[in-house]
């Protein structure tokens, strides 16, 4: 994970599922955020079929702190978390 800051927009998140995931049905990226408000986001599968990605939208990190994240993934056969990751949201200088 690349250094985050308070108001980053099209920060790319990838999460390798360690396995392949082709025929997915449902791949999401869950979000703690420091305030502990849990947030799941749609992600894609890549082309790999094993990496699913999501792209940080406008006024997403809107807190400074810790930030935990995981993987949740369903396939026709179960359903499976990642690991959980954590990464740090710093706070930016404002003109």
């Amino acid at each position: 994970m690349t250094d985050t800051r308070l108001t980053d927009t099209g920060t790319i998140i990838r999460i390798d599922v360690g396995a392949n995931i082709s025929d997915a049905t449902e791949v999401f990226t869950i979000f703690r955020k420091p305030s502990g408000e849990s947030e799941s986001k749609t992600a894609i599968l890549e082309a790999d079929n094993r990496t699913i990605r999501y792209v940080i939208p406008e006024d997403f990190f809107n807190e400074r702190g810790i930030w935990y994240l995981q993987g949740f993934v369903k396939t026709p056969t179960g359903q499976w978390h990642t690991r959980m990751g954590k990464f740090i949201v710093e706070s930016i200088l404002e003109a």
